[in-house]
């Protein structure tokens, strides 16, 4: 929460961009809005559980008021938006995982985590992949060969980047949702190749392609970074599940099949 005259920024991304900046609101979502800062988009949001790592927390009120093409100017102790203003509170801190793996609460993490993405999870490819659905022909279908022997070649991956439909397309999310995994798991062994980011930019979209290097580095949204974090740790129920997967169309439950594949298949369960 923030006080109504405040913002807070999430001090995660901040650094790859130089304040002040003076932009305008790009596209409004029913949580938030999205602000064009160079090659980076900063997402402002009135719930917490959604800041991603270039986030700004404003109160509701500047959400419901803000409007497309709305001025707006940040710098390190303000923030205006249109004609409101507003001053800087305490930064959110980024998560640091806590507690050990234990690997008999996640395996049956892991089983709560898969029976709910096959009852509750919205339908998407990534979705009929993961759970073995055949009624149809999958475009994801040749992916399924190249992710069998783990962990998976991001070279060979990369063609599908852009698949499947949304603002983060399926598989994109699906990878998000792996690469989180990997590098909050303290695994680190999906390699991303040199020029990655650079080769799949003409593929997909502005915004999946800077959730994929979120990703790449440990972070996606708080949401999602707890769930992981207490995956791996903790007995976690079906409604924090349901919780993540409801994020956007189907992107929550393609992230959490990219969650589920990746500790399903690196290695944290005796064979």
């Amino acid at each position: 929460m923030t006080a109504k005259n405040e913002f807070r920024r999430r001090e995660a991304w901040f650094s790859e961009i130089s304040l002040p900046v003076e932009t305008c609101v790009a596209k409004c979502y029913e949580n938030g809005f999205d602000a064009r800062a160079g090659q980076w988009i900063i997402y402002f949001t009135s719930d917490m559980a959604r800041m991603n790592p270039l986030s700004v927390l404003v109160p509701e009120e500047a959400i419901e008021a803000a409007l497309e093409g709305d001025r707006v100017y940040l710098d390190e102790r303000k923030l205006q938006i249109g004609h409101k203003s507003y001053q800087a509170g305490i930064p959110i801190e980024n998560l640091q995982r806590s507690g050990q793996l234990d690997s008999v609460v996640l395996q049956q993490n892991q089983q709560r985590l898969l029976s709910n993405i096959k009852l509750f999870g919205r339908h998407s490819v990534v979705k009929d992949l993961v759970s073995g659905c055949k009624t149809q022909q999958n475009i994801l279908s040749p992916v399924e060969r190249l992710i069998v022997d783990f962990p998976p070649d991001l070279n060979l991956l990369k063609s599908w980047v852009g698949a499947g439909e949304g603002l983060t397309p399926s598989f994109d999310d699906f990878l998000a949702g792996m690469l989180l995994a990997d590098r909050r798991s303290g695994r680190n062994c999906l390699e991303i190749p040199a020029d990655f980011f650079a080769e799949i930019a003409g593929k997909t979209t502005a915004q999946s392609l800077q959730q994929l290097c979120f990703a790449a580095e440990g972070y996606l949204n708080l949401q999602t970074e707890v769930l992981v974090d207490k995956l791996m740790s903790c007995s976690v129920s079906s409604a924090e599940i349901v919780r993540v997967m409801h994020q956007g169309h189907s992107s929550g439950t393609d992230i959490l099949c990219g969650i589920w594949y990746f500790l399903e298949h690196s290695g944290f369960f005796a064979r």
